[in-house]
């Protein structure tokens, strides 16, 4: 019988549930195309609004030195009945509405959507401001080195010949 040993030494982890940075709310449509938050540099690459719908494309790249997570599904939009409105449609490009994680220099892109809104023309996305509200979007963590394991391994080969 042969013993092997493998040493699992140097997993990292990180945490989506790292420092949030707060930013400003910003209108839609926006005044410029670009902001910062923290660590994260954002523009806003494509913007289509209609009266049923809005879909906001963001370019974000990551300039820290930890790691990052852009959550596309915690953002919202405040609307002139008061009402803050989450984002009701996600693509596949949100991969599977898990947040986008970054290392230093990374950059990536999202979709924020918004579908129809009961309210009439009050609530038509194409004619009234949009408060774009970034809740807990963009948060980093640090890498925590977990601790090591050894796993060790037993071959038998007489056993292996006999499962032909």
């Amino acid at each position: 019988m042969k013993s092997y040993s493998f040493a699992v030494d140097g997993i990292y982890t990180a945490s989506p549930k790292g420092t949030d940075f707060k930013a400003d709310d910003f209108r839609l449509p926006p005044s410029k195309n670009d902001f910062t938050v923290g660590p994260f540099n954002c523009t806003i690459d494509k913007l289509s609004r209609e009266t049923d719908r809005t879909d906001v494309k963001f370019k974000v790249t990551y300039v820290g030195g930890k790691v990052a997570f852009v959550n596309p599904a915690k953002p919202a939009a405040k609307m002139p009945d008061g009402n803050e409105y989450a984002a009701k449609y996600l693509t596949a490009i949100f991969r599977n509405s898990s947040p986008l994680m970054l290392m230093g220099g990374d950059k990536d892109s999202f979709i924020i959507s918004w579908e129809r809104m009961e309210g009439a023309s009050k609530m038509d996305m194409q004619l009234v401001e949009m408060i774009f509200i970034r809740h807990e979007t963009f948060t980093e963590a640090p890498l925590v080195k977990e601790n090591g394991t050894t796993v060790n391994l037993e071959f038998d080969q007489a056993i292996s010949d006999g499962k032909n």
